[in-house]
């Protein structure tokens, strides 16, 4: 009988074990691709960030009207992209709940920019001085009321991606409460 016993007993200490390296793989794996994200997006909100100082001396220079009367007129540009972002969207919940919240805040500002942007790009010919002047503001503001934030996402960003990996005590309670073989239904 103790033969029996103690085959149970080393057969559950091997599932045990199987269960608890599959475990932290998957976790390991998990913070690997957190931190991948975390870089890549840091890197992108830089690149963007760095045109900044470029929009903040340019535009105020483009208001007002040109020689002619009419306002003055920018270029056509390609609008710029966030790849990085559109491709990995659905990975943000990686982050962690206030960053996910802070990156995704400061692509909706980007997006909104580049939106001001092009119509203003497409419809200048057709706006008034004082049109094409307060698109042009109203781009100016949104930037400047953002950079700090943005500054300060890219810090986040930047700690987040050179943390260590740890199991956190919240991820044992986890387990804890949710042991293997408790499977909740979805609804």
């Amino acid at each position: 009988m103790s033969d029996i016993a103690a085959a149970v007993v080393g057969a559950s200490a091997v599932l045990v074990v199987a269960y608890g390296t599959n475990f932290l793989a998957e976790e390991y794996r998990r913070f690997l691709d957190a931190k991948a994200l975390a870089s890549a997006l840091c890197g992108e909100l830089r690149a963007h960030m760095s045109h900044v100082p470029t929009i903040k001396d340019v535009f105020p220079k483009v208001k007002g009207a040109g020689p002619d009367g009419r306002p003055k007129y920018l270029p056509q540009i390609d609008p710029p992209t966030s790849p990085l972002f559109d491709a990995n969207v659905t990975k943000l919940g990686l982050l962690g709940e206030p960053l996910a919240g802070e990156v995704a805040f400061a692509y909706e500002i980007l997006r909104a920019f580049r939106g001001l942007q092009g119509s203003l790009l497409r419809e200048q010919r057709d706006l008034t001085v004082d049109q094409f002047d307060a698109r042009i503001q109203t781009a100016l503001d949104l930037i400047v009321r953002n950079e700090q934030q943005g500054l300060e996402l890219i810090a986040a960003l930047t700690i987040f991606a050179a943390r260590r990996f740890w199991i956190s005590p919240a991820t044992w309670l986890s387990l804890y409460r949710n042991p293997p073989g408790n499977v909740r239904p979805r609804l």
